[in-house]
Order: structure tokens, then sequence, then C-alpha cells
């Protein structure tokens, strides 16, 4: 093939891959449908007169707004019910939580009963200009299997305390999901601590709540007032055991609110060597509504149990739900294990304390790469010129030399 015929194929495969890539995110605009995760929903070792909660994310993936009918059908559907139930619009664009649940009745015979639920669009006018008008849905198949053992299985999450103000009660939530087949009452309870020790103050909570099966629900506990002014940890558990976390919490004079910090994590470098400055950064939120004007990173460094250095940053501001990387330097003396604590205090509230481990290796001589680099060239002139030695050595002498001129 000549070279300008080549040439032309070459652009015309340019070209048509150029077309290829502008016109691909116009095709995925126009997928226009219904989405539904998950799209099945088996509950196995059912109880008769149970009920069973799931969530499903319903995707309204059309450039308008979609109303939405809910149908059920088979045995298994007949026992279903959505919240929201009957007709519901969801935006362009947009997901929907929908809330299934599954009542099984009291009479419920054993074995696998089947059933489905749709989802439905009003009438649609076709994209191709035609006129012609379809609905779209889309449907969740169930498959409910009466029998089997009863078992009651809690999965604790998390948990959340909030400030109060002086003469109020202060409230913790810890969040628990019912993974057992039978209706579960979750039950937690806490103490009051102080911010910088272990001993309970007096005030104390319990608390507890009914879950269906697969419902996800707060367990409230409720302190009652009586605390003074200032800051104070909450230790939440679960009345089983299998649960705990502390949270910290301040107490406010009425009328006013305190900003609120968390430090995530110190963050380094995991290795070093001695004598290597080593630059620590305490990575901060404000998860709070105002503005934090000073927030300073204090900190120890230590080895073995004895304190190496004190460490202390720069006091920044943080915006609200800002994030700020405080920032401290150490340069450790010898090899070793070296833990790093700390904590912020904005705004003259403290965080709680964070922890991390820095490994140090022994110093070793260190060359710089532009002494390597030197070192190559060195060695790569000394091994041309001795190959030019030898080879002028080598060379044969002239048969016929030129007379000395008299």
């Amino acid at each position: 093939m000549d070279r300008p015929a080549r040439a032309l194929r070459l652009g015309a495969a340019w070209l048509a891959v150029g077309a290829v890539w502008l016109l691909a995110p116009t095709a995925a605009q126009g997928d226009e449908s219904l989405g539904l995760s998950p799209g099945r929903y088996d509950v196995p070792t059912a109880q008769p007169g149970e009920a069973y909660v799931r969530e499903l994310h319903l995707q309204n993936q059309f450039d308008d707004a979609s109303d939405i009918e809910v149908t059920f059908q088979g045995e298994a559907g007949e026992w279903a019910s959505t919240d929201p139930g009957g007709a519901f619009t969801v935006p362009p664009r947009s997901s929907r939580t929908v809330t299934l649940t599954v009542q099984v009745p009291g009479d419920a015979g054993p074995g696998s009963h089947q059933g489905q639920v749709t989802f439905t669009t009003e009438s649609k006018e076709q994209p191709d200009g035609s006129g012609a008008a379809i609905r779209h849905g889309v449907g969740l198949l169930l498959n409910v299997t009466v029998g089997g053992e009863p078992v009651v299985r809690l999965e604790w999450l998390s948990a959340r305390v909030e400030d109060a103000e002086q003469g109020q009660p202060v409230l913790a939530y810890v969040l628990v999901r019912n993974d057992g087949n039978v209706r579960a009452q979750p039950e937690a309870e806490g103490q009051v601590l102080p911010f910088d020790a272990d001993e309970p103050v007096l005030s104390q909570g319990s608390g507890a709540s009914a879950l269906r099966p697969g419902e996800q629900g707060e367990v409230e506990v409720v302190f009652p007032a009586g605390l003074e002014v200032g800051q104070y940890r909450a230790r939440l558990s679960s009345a089983d055991g299998a649960f705990t976390d502390t949270l910290p919490f301040k107490v406010v004079p009425r009328g006013t609110h305190a900003p609120d910090g968390v430090l995530r994590a110190i963050v380094h470098e995991p290795r070093a060597r001695a004598g290597d400055l080593v630059r620590v950064e305490a990575w901060f939120e404000n998860t709070g509504n105002s503005t934090i004007q000073s927030a300073r990173f204090l900190g120890e460094v230590e080895k073995s149990g004895t304190l190496v250095k004190a460490l202390e940053s720069e006091a920044v501001a943080v915006p609200p739900g800002g994030h700020a990387n405080l920032t401290a330097y150490v340069r450790p003396g010898s090899a070793g294990t070296y833990t790093i604590t700390g904590h912020v205090n904005y705004d003259g509230y403290l965080t709680l304390e964070a922890e991390s481990r820095l490994e140090v290796s022994a110093k070793g001589f260190h060359f710089p790469w532009w002494w390597l680099l030197l070192v190559l060239l060195v060695v790569a002139a000394a091994v041309a010129y001795w190959w030019w030695r030898k080879r002028r050595r080598s060379r044969p002498a002239p048969d016929n030399p030129a007379p000395h001129p008299d």
C-alpha cells in the first residue's frame, strides 16, 4: 500500500474513534429507565406471625419526575407493604428509599412462598418522536421460607451523644440492627465519666427499643440533669456486653452552644532513620456549625516510657465542616519504637487523645543520588580511556614508514 493511502486510512480510523468518544456521553444520557436495589429479597427461616423489614433503593433514571405506582403479586406479595405506600413521586435523576415490610400470617404453612413487588411509572412518550407512550417498571422478587428455629441476633453499629444545656438531661444513642428472624428488644446503658478520669460521676442511664427482623434503630440512653458546666465522656455499651464506646460531650450554660471538633488521626511516615526530621500532622475536623477560632495540636513523643519531646503546632481557624492538618516536627535521635500521642485544644475544649507509632532505624551512611551519578560517569570515562589505550597499542605499525628528512 502506498504512503498516501496508508495515511488516509489511518486518518479515517482516528476520526471514527473520535466520533465514538464524542457520542458515547450522549448515548449514556439518553439511557432512561427505572432501577431497583436489591432485585431480590429472601427471608429464610421466617417465623409465623413475624414481620420482616428491608430497605429498597429505587432510582429514577429519567430526565423528568416519575409518578410511581406499587403493585403486589403472588402469595408472598399479598403479605408485603411499602412505605411510602400507594402512589409517590421520585424527582428526575435521583433515588428514593422505600421501606418494604413482609408480614407473615400467623397461620402460614411451612415451606417457600413466592411473590413479587412491582414499581411502575406513568405512561411516558418515546424519544423516537413516534408519539407512542409506554409505562416502565421494575420488580422485586420475594422468596419467604417459613420454618426453622427462632434466632435472636443483634448487630451493634455505632453510638453518639449530644451536648446539653445546664439543667437539661443528656441524650445518647446507640445504633443497632436486628439481624435475627424474630422481634428483639435491644437494651443499652451508659455512665458519665469526667473528661480526664475513669471514675464515673453519679449520672447514669439506660434505654431499650423494639425492632422487627431486618429493622435498624437507635436505643436512646438518657442521663438525668444535674451535671455542672464542663466537658465529660459518656461510656455507652449494650446490655449483652457485645458493644462499648466512649464519646466526649459538653454541658454548656443555658442559651449557649459550644463548638465541636474531632481529632481523626495522627499522621506521619511510619518509618524513619535516626537523625531524620519527621513531620507529624494531626488531622482535625470541625464537626460543629460554628467556626473554630483556634485549633492547636498538643502532643508527646515517648520511647520506652520516657518523654522524648513535647509537640505543639501553630493555632489555626477551622470553618464549619472544615479540616486542618496541624503540623509539628520531631527528630528521633536513636533507633527504636516511638509512641506519639496527643489531642487538639479548640477554643478551650479538648478532643479525645489519639495515638500512633513511629519505627526508627539506625542512621547509616547515605550517598546522595548525584554522588552515584558522578561515580558512574567516572567509571564510564575510565573504561572508555582503557579501551582507547588498548586499541591504540594493538594497532599494527605501518610497513613503509616515511623517510626522515635530513
